[in-house]
């Protein structure tokens, strides 16, 4: 099998295509953009707790306490991704007991995990003042757990200088508390094929919003009639999954490109090829539809146009094969699914029309995963393809498209619980049929 450099030669020319139709243009954009989905971003967040001081010479105080936070932080994760790092900023005021108030700011550092309740852990160093009551500079190290980055529970060590005898006395407090704002890292997603580099999934591109557009966009559904609150978040949904279906295109291009590498049957470059045209449309649908919901025009930057290093040999079968199962048997399979589910619920007629036809195209996507999958398995010896099996075996997170919490399904957005149980019924089929295609090839 010979080894190619991977190029994707549609995708400049696709990217600098922009429609005349106002909203619907897919432009090499610039200047200032509002990062979207596993874009890092710094954001705020305000929240309250309450506090019990343990240990010490004078423990037993419970405190109330306010803080604010500046976090830089991913906003969105995919469903297949690891933990991320957080790091930021606190600034805290807390009263003590009636007699000691504590003000105090504190560096912070974690780890965020993807998942239903995207949990975090984190540690911080911090340090402040005490007026009233023991007044007097204090160190304050911590580590705080949190769900979500809403609910939080913290443990802190202070050590200060005890104003009666002098001497350095130290003590422990427990925080429980809550927080408003921006939910860095909330949901998981994954519509469409990924595009992925040697470092794992690329970055998404960034969808840019531009002037205020009042005319509909033509193909998006004439009867919305959302409140402004509903409306910024479909326009948010479909935006990102304008995104997604864009970064879709070079991933297939690319595909096609490691199947002629590797001597696969023409055939499956050639599919290859299509489903890369039928993510320009779905891209070109979500962001005509994302358009007329925010009112405003909408660019998708370019995909990331860095070339991923070719494999060859084994090498090329194994990562073949365990991409076309999380990507496509999996994700494009569930993404299929997801599609049919909205295509019920939503209300506008051009929309349900649009879901059905994105959902055909993505289980068509989805048959050409398992046609990929079968054939490395074929042109694999006995070691590739036990190497194969076990790479496919684990556990996977099933994946669908992003959903916030507003109750959108009139507009092609399902619930999150809806979503959770489509993504687990086409996990639980593809992991059948998958176990079935291995037990042929033995």
């Amino acid at each position: 099998m010979k080894s190619t450099a991977f190029k994707s030669p549609a995708v400049p020319r696709l990217a600098r295509w922009r429609s005349g139709t106002v909203g619907a243009g897919l432009v090499l954009a610039s200047g200032c953009a509002t990062p979207t989905l596993n874009q890092r971003v710094w954001s705020a967040d305000a929240g309250a707790f309450l506090s019990y001081d343990f240990g010490g010479p004078r423990a037993g105080h419970f405190g109330l306490g306010l803080e604010t936070r500046l976090i830089y932080a991913q906003q969105q994760f995919e469903c297949s991704q690891g933990s991320v790092g957080y790091g930021g900023f606190a600034g805290r005021v807390a009263l003590f007991g009636w007699d000691q108030v504590r003000v105090s700011v504190a560096p912070q550092l974690g780890l965020t995990t993807p998942g239903p309740f995207v949990p975090s852990l984190g540690g911080e160093l911090g340090g402040g003042y005490r007026f009233g009551r023991e007044a007097g500079l204090f160190l304050q190290p911590g580590v705080e757990a949190s769900v979500a980055s809403a609910l939080f529970v913290r443990v802190e060590h202070l050590l200060g200088r005890d104003n009666v005898d002098g001497a350095f006395a130290h003590s422990g407090s427990v925080d429980l508390g809550g927080r408003l704002g921006p939910r860095a890292g909330q949901g998981c997603y994954v519509v469409g094929r990924p595009l992925r580099r040697d470092e794992g999934r690329a970055p998404l591109p960034i969808a840019v919003s531009g002037v205020v557009a009042p005319r509909s966009v033509h193909g998006a559904p004439a009867d919305m009639s959302l409140d402004d609150d509903d409306r910024r978040e479909a326009a948010s949904v479909w935006a990102e999954r304008a995104c997604t279906e864009w970064a879709s295109v070079p991933a297939f291009w690319e595909l096609a490109q490691q199947l002629e590498g590797c001597g696969a049957p023409p055939a499956l470059a050639q599919h290859a090829r299509a489903a890369a045209e039928d993510e320009m449309r779905h891209a070109l649908h979500a962001t005509a539809l994302a358009a007329t919901l925010a009112r405003a025009e909408l660019a998708l930057e370019p995909p990331v146009m860095s070339h991923r290093v070719s494999a060859s040999g084994a090498s090329a079968l194994v990562r073949l094969a365990v991409e076309s199962w999380l990507d496509g048997c999996v994700g494009e399979g569930t993404a299929s699914a997801c599609a049919v589910a909205e295509a019920e619920l939503a209300a506008a007629v051009d929309l349900r029309a649009g879901h059905r036809i994105i959902a055909a195209d993505e289980a068509r996507h989805a048959e050409l995963g398992w046609e990929i999958l079968a054939w490395a398995l074929s042109a694999a010896d006995t070691e590739t393809r036990a190497i194969i099996a076990r790479a496919t075996g684990g556990p996977e997170r099933p994946a669908g498209p992003p959903h916030r919490g507003r109750t959108l399904e009139a507009y092609g957005c399902l619930t999150e619980s809806a979503q959770s149980r489509v993504r687990h019924r086409a996990l639980a089929e593809s992991s059948s049929r998958r176990a079935a295609l291995l037990a042929r090839q033995t």
